[in-house]
């Protein structure tokens, strides 16, 4: 049973450290891209309309408006500039998002911990228990059911000419299915089943309380992203 819990405490923590110090971070360098390629296609349309005269300043501070939403009292304020104020955003929703994934990291740490604790302690366990029976063998305190029986070794002693054979015979076919070799087998089908449903069971785990609640953007760095492949038209219309 240690065996299994120690294989899967060092998938777990392969597994933990891969997801956050390089699928976490390739993830955020996708959804940059992604956003940015997303925001390329109005930029677009914009540039169309502008070419074709269809867009006044007017409509363009109302696309500006529906898109980085503020209080108007603050737009209107005196010196407010948006990018500014995206960009202070954009780095206080960074930090925010990393705060928060590292608080999760380490949450994943303390679980792993538990689950190598728990492994030490099967590990113990199970040690104390077979040099506890090694010593009752090595004193000769050994149960009936792991020694042939007198009456069993009479048994096989059996002429096949008595009237007996047919139980003997039951008694050696059930022998020959329970064999070493097929119990071993058993014990090792069993094994390799348990761990890979502990696998499986970890891998659900995982995705559930980890994958998912990881933060590769926050919502602040998205406008930032967005603001950033818009504002060459802004400044079009309003110059600083």
């Amino acid at each position: 049973m240690y065996s299994i819990l120690f294989h899967i405490s060092g998938i777990a923590i392969l597994e933990i450290c891969f997801f956050f110090y390089y699928v976490g971070p390739i993830e955020t360098q996708m959804f940059e891209k992604t956003v940015r390629r997303l925001s390329y296609e109005p930029v677009e349309s914009l540039q169309n309309l502008v070419v074709q005269n269809q867009l006044s300043p007017s409509n363009l501070q109302i696309i500006q408006n529906i898109l980085f939403p503020y209080i108007p009292s603050t737009i209107n304020a005196p010196n407010y500039n948006l990018g500014t104020e995206l960009y202070e955003n954009n780095i206080r929703g960074k930090n925010v998002r990393e705060k928060k994934n590292r608080a999760l990291f380490l949450q994943t740490v303390e679980y792993w911990t538990m689950l190598c604790s728990i492994s030490i302690f099967v590990f113990l366990v199970q040690c104390k228990y077979e040099h506890y029976r090694k010593m009752q063998k090595d004193r000769g305190l050994i149960t009936m059911g792991s020694e042939p029986s007198l009456e069993m070794i009479e048994a096989r002693s059996y002429r096949k000419g008595s009237i007996d054979y047919d139980s003997q015979l039951n008694f050696s076919e059930s022998d020959k299915f329970c064999n070493p070799a097929r119990i071993s087998y058993a014990w090792k089908t069993l094994h390799y089943a348990v761990f890979g449903g502990c696998v499986i069971l970890f891998q659900y785990l995982f995705f559930q309380n980890v994958v998912f609640f990881y933060d590769p953007l926050s919502i602040d760095e998205v406008k930032y992203l967005m603001y950033q492949a818009f504002e060459p038209e802004f400044a079009k219309y309003n110059p600083v």
